[in-house]
């Protein structure tokens, strides 16, 4: 790198900083029975910590799935997987309207208690909030909800100290008996992802779209190839907690 590349890289990273401390400041939080609620700019969001930080990552989640939000027709049912505080489920659920529907999977208790009042603080009711983790079977699973640094961090794959057991489900057996026509299945669960796919067979031939968010993209694509999907996007995302290169990829349905 040469000495002006790297003084505009300096200077890059210091404006970057810069609005992100100016962000920051435009953020309020109180405490609200236990949880937290940040305002910005018109804006209103429960959170599981009181951390402006915290809240901006929220804020800025959901403008980050706005591209993804596009996929969602009115009318359609949507699965999350992974969905945290609902940075995901309830625009998605505004935007299927009173017609269509989306089940929330959450088992972090934090978020999950987050998840279900940011539903009904925007009065949505076409949301279920499901507290239960997503396998490829039923038993009850150690989980892990301290990897640093964010609030989407639980995970059944990264072995962290704060040890938890919660009650895992297959898509397929939560849906036994009433398999729905999915737009889209959102899968963002650490290092989980192919276990969910797994655990989804009845599910997947009548899903239109799948995005999902992993550092084993590889292996959700062979199986999703496997089930008749295409891969259309794949996005660059940062690295997980053990250095592996996470991704953002879109599939789409090409045959039953």
């Amino acid at each position: 790198m040469t000495p002006l590349s790297r003084e505009r890289a300096l200077i890059g990273n210091y404006a970057r900083q810069a609005l992100i401390r100016f962000r920051k400041s435009l953020i309020q939080i109180d405490e609200d029975d236990g949880l937290y609620r940040a305002r910005m700019l018109g804006q209103s969001w429960f959170i599981p910590v009181n951390d402006r930080g915290t809240a901006l990552w929220a804020f800025r989640f959901m403008k980050v799935q706005d591209r993804y939000l596009e996929l969602v027709r009115s009318g359609d049912i949507v699965i999350d997987v992974g969905a945290c505080t609902g940075e995901y489920a309830v625009p998605a659920a505004r935007r299927v309207g009173p017609t269509g529907h989306v089940y929330a999977f959450e088992a972090a208790p934090g978020p999950f208690r987050c998840l279900e009042r940011n539903a009904a603080n925007a009065k949505l009711k076409n949301i279920t909030a499901v507290n239960m983790a997503v396998s490829n079977k039923r038993e009850k699973a150690k989980a892990f909800f301290d990897i640093p640094c964010t609030i989407a961090g639980g995970s059944l794959h990264y072995r962290h100290s704060a040890e938890s057991e919660v009650n895992t489900v297959t898509l397929d057996a939560y849906f036994e008996n009433r398999v729905p026509h999915v737009g889209v299945l959102k899968i963002a669960v650490n290092g989980y992802e192919p276990q969910v796919i797994e655990g989804a067979s009845t599910i997947l031939p009548n899903t239109r779209h799948v995005v999902f968010q992993s550092a084993f993209h590889e292996s959700v694509i062979r199986l999703l190839v496997g089930a008749g999907f295409e891969m259309s996007k794949s996005v660059p995302r940062g690295e997980d907690s053990e250095g592996r290169a996470v991704r953002v990829v879109l599939m789409e349905r090409t045959h039953s």
